[in-house]
This record gives structure tokens, C-alpha cells and sequence, in this order.
């Protein structure tokens, strides 16, 4: 049996990221590899035992990088002939460049480098991600993004008929609803008696409902960050009847997943999204409503819609269901390891 150790991003023992769960841990764990590999993960590795091939997650701990520490581990793993696996799912090499974000530094970007260096394999996210990556390393492999679409186990109640629509927050694209702040704002007035938005997700200091004045939004922030904590927790009974999701254009997002899709999806909603590159195949399978900056539009026909909405939405399920589910991950990831070992 051959030994698989992941190490996901972490930023403490108790926050594995969302990508970790996603990508990593929730596929291969859930998966039956025996007799070929057994998977195991953790924050750490113990260079004692047999490992047939580690995978390094992002910039692993990235509250708490050691460039000579990762560097010298690295080099051990090689010497005793394990693979390294790099996954990846942003375009950090331009992080700095296009996001308004302090936590990023010049340690990051070189760990990036390192791991780079001494992966036997690199897996990331989307063709334009390994196109931009394509000069840093000669192998590399798309693995899509995948998610698990659950039951609709919770009782979803529609209040006063009106039609609720949201926004999941994070504080990598409050940006991007500001971009679209503006016309957002004239289609809450204009159905103001007829509709909710709500936003989900993490607060900021920058986005607070004096914005809005008395317009019909709603925040609502989970007690829990951590990422299946807060699926679970918005998962329970909160109904849109569809979710946006808009995104800038730079040389960062055109690498980004289509990952506000698969989480509207899981919740069963339908979304309008930018029409832009991470979306190609939202539009090629006719799964989302996509706006060409037209978001005043796009809201108003899809507020008036109720029909397409629920195309869109059975489109979007079917295509997750039958082609981004975490199987079909799995057995990605194991003719990598079989590619491998």
C-alpha cells in the first residue's frame, strides 16, 4: 500500500481553508483507495515514516512561514525519494499586484518559488492558472474544483412572497460588490416592497448597512468561521431564490475557479455571474444567468424570471451532479498518484 500525507493551508489547528476542504481533504478522504494508497493528512510531517508522496497545499502555514525550514524539508523528502505534490488554486504571482490585501509579502511569494522548484508535480485549478504557471514548472494538471450537492434536509420557507436575493461575503471579494454597489442599489429601491437582499459572510468594516440607507438588506454573519462550521451553518434554511456573484477583470481573477457557482449550487439556488473567463463553463452548460456589467438588468430579469430561474438552477445541478462532484475528483487524483508512483 502506498502512503499519501496532504498538507493543507492552515491558519491555525483549528481553520484548515475552504480550498483545503475542498480540493483535498473532503475528495480523498472520503475515497477508497485500498489496496493502492492510503491517505492521511496533518499540520506536520514526521520524516520517520514511509511516505510514498506528500502533498503541499497554497503556502501551507502562511501566519507562520519558514523559508529555511520548508526549504530544508523539501530537500529531505527528496533525498528519501518521496513525490511532492504542489496544489494550487490562485494565481498568487500576481496577488500583490491586484488585491487590496495586506497579508500578503514578499516571504509568501517566496515560498511560492520554492515549492515550485522541488514539486515532481503541480495541480491547480483551471486551464488558465496552469497556462500562467506553465513557465515555472513543466508538469501540471487541471483538477477542477468540486463540491458535494447534500439533500435538502432543512425546511427552506419563503417570507411575505417576496423574492430573496444575497451575496456570500468574504474578505477577499468585498471589492467585487462594490463594483456593482451602484446599480444594486437602484433595483433594491425600485422593488423595494417586494424583495430582500441579505449578505453572508464575514464582516467588514467597509460594508455596513448605512450603505444602504433603508433599503430591504439584511447581514447575517456566521458564529463560526471555519469553513465546514459555516457550510453547515448556511445551509441551514436559508433560501435565496438566486445569488450574484460578480468579479473583476485582471491578470488574478482570470485564473480564479468557479467556485461562488458550486457554492450557490450546493445551496440550490441559481446566480448571476460576470461574464468573464472563470465562468466559461457556467455559460457553456447554460447554468447561470451572465452579466456583460449590466448587473441592473440582470437583477430585474432575473427578479421577474421565476421560470428561468428554475432552469438555470436544474442546469446547474445536473452539471454538478453528473461531471463537479468529489468522485469524479477522486479519481483524478488517483491517476495522479498512479502517474506518480
Amino acid at each position: 500500500m502506498k502512503e499519501v500525507y496532504i498538507l493543507p493551508e492552515f491558519w491555525d489547528k483549528s481553520h484548515i481553508g475552504a480550498c483545503g476542504w475542498i480540493r483535498l481533504l473532503n475528495p480523498l478522504l472520503a475515497s477508497t483507495f485500498q489496496p493502492s494508497f492510503r491517505v492521511q493528512y496533518g499540520y506536520d510531517i514526521d520524516l520517520t515514516n514511509h511516505l510514498d508522496i506528500v502533498i503541499f497545499e497554497r503556502l501551507w502555514h502562511p501566519m507562520a512561514v519558514d523559508i529555511d525550514y520548508t526549504r530544508k524539508l523539501l530537500k529531505d523528502l527528496k533525498a528519501i525519494k518521496t513525490k511532492i505534490v504542489y496544489s494550487i488554486d490562485d494565481n498568487l504571482f500576481d496577488y500583490h499586484y491586484t488585491q487590496k490585501s495586506d497579508w500578503f509579502k514578499s516571504k509568501h511569494l517566496s515560498l511560492l518559488h520554492l515549492f515550485l522548484h522541488y514539486a515532481d508535480l503541480v495541480v491547480v485549478s483551471t486551464e488558465a492558472l496552469k497556462e500562467r504557471i506553465s513557465n515555472y514548472h513543466p508538469n501540471i494538471e487541471v483538477i477542477k474544483n468540486v463540491i458535494h450537492i447534500p439533500e435538502r434536509i432543512y425546511p427552506q420557507q419563503k417570507r411575505e412572497n417576496k423574492t430573496k436575493f444575497g451575496y456570500l461575503l468574504s474578505p477577499d471579494n468585498i471589492t467585487y460588490l462594490f463594483q456593482i454597489i451602484e446599480p444594486l442599489k437602484e433595483v433594491l429601491y425600485q422593488y423595494r416592497k417586494e424583495v430582500v437582499f441579505e449578505i453572508i459572510g464575514h464582516p467588514s468594516p467597509h460594508l455596513t448597512k448605512q450603505i444602504f440607507n433603508d433599503l430591504p438588506v439584511e447581514f447575517h454573519f456566521p458564529p463560526d468561521s471555519a469553513y465546514r462550521n459555516y457550510i453547515k451553518w448556511i445551509e441551514r434554511g436559508r433560501l435565496w431564490d438566486f445569488g450574484l456573484a460578480p468579479i473583476s477583470s485582471n491578470s488574478f481573477t482570470v485564473c480564479k475557479s468557479d467556485m461562488k457557482f458550486l457554492d450557490f449550487t450546493r445551496l440550490g439556488v441559481p446566480g448571476i455571474f460576470t461574464d468573464f473567463t472563470p465562468y466559461k463553463d457556467v455559460k457553456q452548460q447554460s447554468a447561470g444567468y451572465l452579466s456583460k456589467n449590466d448587473w441592473d438588468t440582470s437583477i430585474r430579469f432575473m427578479i421577474e424570471s421565476p421560470e428561468k430561474r428554475a432552469i438555470l438552477l436544474h442546469n446547474a445541478e445536473h452539471y454538478v451532479s453528473s461531471e463537479r462532484n468529489p468522485q469524479v475528483q477522486a479519481r483524478e487524483w488517483l491517476d495522479v498518484f498512479d502517474s506518480l508512483v
